[in-house]
């Protein structure tokens, strides 16, 4: 059942990474009088929208006799148009990939995928107070690259079923080599960002009490084929290092400047 419900399918023109839909959750929150959309429905979708996801927004009454009950979010003035359009922006702005979809601009502010800007967003948390932190740090290291791509030769050369088994037993099971592949001119865009990435991860990392790293060699930004695949890593990783989570989560007090200096950073 699990398996089913974190693989990806098509919902009509849509592909889907995986089967869990986010349900409409933001009933009575409108801006009164008028049943506007409101600033807070806008940040609480855009929050929480992800590229191959699907969320299912509120319905809108198309006229006041319409409506299932008050102060629901509706469509029918112009009032409501704005709220829904400052939604529609914040869920755009979420996954907005430079070179693939047009920043979007709100206000004074423009806006693209948080993902691109902090991919490991420690020092986020730290702002707000959180003590105790733990990072998945899926993007590899210039040392796991080179393993890579070395390991990628080797299976090229060789020719004989058994040794391509041999290598494969040698690497994470169902991990792909081709991180540096040639593709189309967004591959080589979303690669060019990855490895600006390597270092601004490196250096957030430092501020995490724990830092996990799923073996990970190429997460092709758009496969939604194979969520299973790192769904599993990170299980695996998780697994491998329960003492040092258990021991952080009893930890009674968490002191940010103790924990920058001993950061444990685990593979």
């Amino acid at each position: 059942m699990t398996a089913k419900l974190y693989s990806a399918v098509k919902l009509g023109r849509y592909q889907l990474a995986h089967r869990v839909a986010l349900a409409p959750m933001t009933r009575l929150r409108t801006i009164q009088p008028g049943d506007i959309p409101s600033p807070m429905m806008a940040k609480f979708y855009g929050q929480r929208a992800s590229k191959g996801g699907f969320e299912i927004i509120e319905a809108a009454s198309v006229s006041p006799t319409a409506r299932s009950y008050l102060a629901a979010a509706s469509l029918f003035h112009d009032g409501q148009m704005d709220g829904w359009k400052a939604v529609a922006d914040a869920v755009h702005a979420s996954i907005a990939v430079p070179g693939v979809c047009a920043p979007v601009t709100v206000g004074d502010d423009t806006y693209v995928d948080g993902g691109i800007v902090n991919p490991l967003p420690v020092d986020v948390l730290r702002e707000a107070g959180v003590g105790r932190i733990i990072a998945v740090n899926a993007i590899p290291t210039p040392d796991r690259i080179k393993y890579c791509l070395q390991a990628e030769r080797e299976l090229a050369q060789l020719t004989k079923k058994s040794a391509r088994e041999m290598v494969r037993k040698l690497i994470p099971v169902d991990e792909h080599l081709n991180y540096f592949a040639r593709g189309n001119i967004l591959d080589i865009l979303m690669r060019s960002i990855h490895g600006a990435q390597i270092c601004m991860s490196e250096t957030l990392g430092r501020q995490a009490d724990i830092v996990l790293r799923p073996r990970i060699c190429d997460d092709r930004w758009l496969d939604f084929r194979s969520p299973q695949r790192f769904i599993q890593a990170g299980r695996q990783v998780t697994e491998r290092h329960l003492p040092e989570i258990k021991a952080l989560v009893e930890r009674k007090t968490a002191s940010n400047e103790a924990t920058l200096g001993s950061v444990a950073r685990l593979a």
